[in-house]
């Protein structure tokens, strides 16, 4: 299992709070593929590393700012 290869323990929590916030975005736009969805939610809000390297709550902070956008 790949989970012991990593150095710190990661909060399990944070797995359902994500998923909960894409939901919610993709739900915008549900005729998405979740390639499509990913691609154009990450593609356009990340420009400076691939997602690949983004720490989770990096890409949770990029969820919640597009969220806080959608409100407004």
């Amino acid at each position: 299992m790949i989970i012991g290869l990593w150095s710190e323990e990661r909060d399990p929590k944070r797995i359902q709070r994500i998923l909960e916030k894409i939901g919610k975005l993709w739900g915008d736009s549900p005729d998405l593929r979740f390639g499509q969805f990913i691609q154009n939610v990450f593609g356009s809000a990340i420009r400076d590393q691939p997602i690949y390297f983004k720490e989770d709550d990096e890409v949770e902070q990029i969820l919640d700012y597009l969220l806080g956008r959608k409100k407004s």
